[in-house]
């Protein structure tokens, strides 16, 4: 079969081409540059599909192109891929080819026509460059001068994140009238061929079922993809390199805010959040995500008013919401990014929505369902003027907002930075009137969070979560019994996040126990009214060359259940009269493995002497090593309770005599715990650390043995 093509809609002069030196998109020379991608037959075929620049692909060239010969193995590559279904299962090639021209071709824009693969493929040069998120399409532009990158120019463009296989960057490119044009980020991932975008995207249109936004993530890439389904039509489907987060803002501020709008759209929202409040992110996942959760809720003769307030914002030209973001249940939407200057949507009702800053002003403004997202950032936290700003806002001006105090609605999400921030403040107060959800990353206990009504109002909303991070809305009703939403175990991590369990101790390395403990356990640490202040513990990068008076200190438990202690051992080096902290094992374990553990890192270690608590446990370990081996055993009795214990060692702490590794697996849980007690609700660690010190302190008169691992 033969492959025609026709040049439609070359809308420029080639003198425009000669006259414009484009930056290169790629470069043969080393550098952060990426090198010419070698495109496929298949890549070169889409590309034609394409056409000039500017041009309006036709589905039936795209036919075509499926059904040429020489492209009938990446043709059935996509069609295994895709288990033979677009739309009907189990479909011959035939319909197979059909269907998939059809997602991909049909228009799914509102006020101007929206082709999923020209958007994607070949990029819409119009006032603003739409898509073009197809590496080919890229190295055509630069063969034919039609664009070029912005790497240097900051000025123009700052925003280059470069993180291969994912490139963006600022592009100059032809608009249509002819003039150089500059958007500012795009990109593209190297790595992927047409037929890979292909089969990524209808794979991403059949798992989302219908209408609507997900971030879709390929096995082997590190990087998720945004993709958009509208009309029952593939819309977009970029790479996107916004560091993985867990949702919250996007749930309860993009998400969450239209909930009570449904049911009532004479309501009045309001929204804060410390800078930045309406991203052009966040206004993407709001236009998304209002047609898909408004349409099954809501018809189409109401009408909502929507108020967004900027205040102190950052809001760049990129965030106006356009008149038809809420369409079609708003008249109009008039937005302005002048500081300080209001926009409203004038609707039949009498509901809006404001969105304002920590500190704006609402003067005149009341709500019946407040949500205040991120009120601090990390840097504001630090600092007791930015936290008693936040917390003075909240109650003298925020919660007089409210219409009525009986209904009303206030919603706070964050996460926790300062053992004194805005959650603290609200669950001090003498009269806890808030309902309290902490997600942290590792669940530190066995935990449910439970979904229950006391009082008969009108059928409420419930948000759940999947993993495959779709959002589905549903309504319990009053008369129901408590809904478990989640649940999980302890030491389980968050179900819907990317990272596994060594990702996340990378990260404890990575942030510090402070930031961890805060950031991402919701549990911040008091930074100077612990027993252990941060610096006095001191550092070191290497193990010294001579290890002397190698000691292990054994605090045991001997059962795995979710309320039982860990056993843990720590090893400990004395060199000149300085103590070196150089392992940290910590498990819940039954006495067998127990044993097997003290043995085995024995082995490892070959210590001076095996100290170990001679509890109900421990006094049987001790009976039986000493009985039945050669090992250095040393019973402990412990005098005083635990806590008297620890303040007799904090001076060898406090005068700098104990050194911690820079970086270790184990450090921030053990940080963590020393830092925090007498807090924290395992103490282990601190029990075997306070062991050795004690010891080594009374025994100071001892010979050390002195050898080299």
């Amino acid at each position: 079969m033969g492959f025609i093509f026709y040049i439609r809609d070359h809308y420029f002069h080639t003198d425009y081409v000669e006259e414009n030196n484009f930056e290169p998109f790629f470069s043969s020379q080393p550098g952060y540059i990426p090198p010419f991608p070698e495109l496929t037959d298949f890549d070169r075929g889409v590309l034609k599909v394409c056409g000039d620049w500017g041009a309006h692909p036709d589905k039936e060239d795209f036919k075509i192109l499926l059904s040429c010969l020489q492209h009938q193995e990446v043709v059935k590559g996509i069609y295994d891929k895709l288990d033979h279904q677009v739309i009907t299962p189990d479909a011959d090639l035939e319909l197979f080819k059909d269907e998939l021209a059809n997602i991909w071709f049909t228009n799914s824009g509102s006020e101007k026509e929206t082709i999923g693969f020209r958007h994607i493929f070949c990029g819409e040069p119009n006032d603003k460059l739409g898509g073009m998120h197809f590496v080919g399409r890229y190295v055509e532009a630069q063969e034919d001068k039609w664009a070029g990158a912005i790497w240097n120019d900051k000025s123009l463009c700052n925003k280059s994140d470069i993180k291969p296989p994912v490139y963006t960057f600022g592009m100059k490119y032809l608009g249509k009238d002819g003039e150089v044009k500059v958007k500012c980020p795009n990109g593209y991932a190297y790595n992927l061929h047409a037929d890979d975008i292909l089969v990524s995207a209808t794979k991403a249109f059949k798992e989302l079922g219908k209408d609507g936004m997900c971030l879709y993530k390929m096995e082997d890439d590190d990087y998720q993809s945004v993709f958009v389904r509208k009309n029952n039509a593939i819309l977009t489907f970029y790479p996107d390199l916004t560091p993985k987060c867990n949702n919250k803002s996007t749930y309860c501020s993009c998400t969450l805010r239209f909930f009570p709008i449904l049911p009532s759209v004479s309501l009045m929202l309001i929204f804060a959040g410390f800078k930045r409040l309406l991203s052009s992110k966040s206004q993407a996942f709001l236009r998304l995500l209002s047609v898909d959760m408004m349409h099954t809720r809501i018809t189409t003769n109401k009408d909502i008013n929507v108020i967004e307030t900027l205040m102190d914002c950052d809001i760049a030209e990129t965030t106006i919401i356009a008149p038809n973001t809420y369409d079609p249940f708003i008249t109009a939407v008039n937005k302005r990014t002048a500081r300080g200057i209001k926009a409203r949507g004038a609707g039949v009702n009498r509901g809006y929505r404001i969105a304002t800053s920590v500190g704006g002003t609402l003067t005149g403004e009341g709500g019946d369902f407040i949500i205040v997202d991120d009120p601090l950032s990390p840097a504001q936290a630090l600092s007791e003027t930015f936290r008693k700003r936040a917390t003075n806002w909240f109650d003298q001006t925020l919660v007089t907002r409210l219409n009525d105090r009986k209904k009303g609605v206030i919603v706070l999400v964050m996460h926790r930075l300062h053992q004194e921030d805005l959650t603290r403040h609200l669950l001090s107060k003498p009269k806890n009137i808030w309902h309290h959800i902490c997600l942290p990353m590792i669940s530190e206990n066995k935990e449910e969070i439970i979904y229950s009504i006391k009082k008969p109002a009108l059928s409420v909303p419930v948000v759940q979560v999947t993993a495959t991070r779709r959002l589905y809305n549903t309504t319990a009703s009053c008369a129901a019994p408590a809904i478990i939403l989640y649940s999980r175990e302890e030491g389980q991590l968050l179900y819907h996040l990317d990272e596994g369990k060594e990702e996340v101790e990378m990260i404890k390395v990575e942030l510090g126990s402070y930031a961890f403990a805060a950031q991402y356990q919701q549990n911040p640490l008091p930074l100077s009214s612990g027993i252990i202040k941060q610096e006095w513990l001191k550092r070191y990068r290497s193990f010294p060359d001579n290890l002397s008076y190698v000691t292990q200190s054994w605090d045991t438990a001997v059962s795995t259940s979710d309320a039982s202690n860990f056993s843990v051992c720590t090893t400990w080096a004395k060199i000149d009269n300085k103590f070196y902290l150089l392992d940290v094992y910590r498990a819940k374990l039954e006495y067998p493995k127990l044993k097997e553990q003290v043995l085995s890192l024995a082995a490892r270690w070959t210590p001076y002497a095996i100290l170990i608590e001679a509890k109900t446990s421990g006094q049987q370990l001790v009976q039986e090593l000493k009985a039945n081996s050669d090992l250095p055993i040393i019973e402990i009795v412990p005098h005083d309770d635990k806590l008297a214990r620890f303040h007799q060692i904090v001076p060898m702490i406090e005068s700098g005599k104990v050194f911690l590794p820079h970086q270790a697996v184990w450090l921030s849980d053990f940080e963590y715990e020393i830092l925090m007690f007498p807090e924290t609700r395992h103490d282990d660690q601190v029990d075997s650390t306070v062991q050795y010190l004690q010891w080594i302190r009374n025994n100071t008169y001892w010979t050390a043995a002195i050898r080299t691992l």
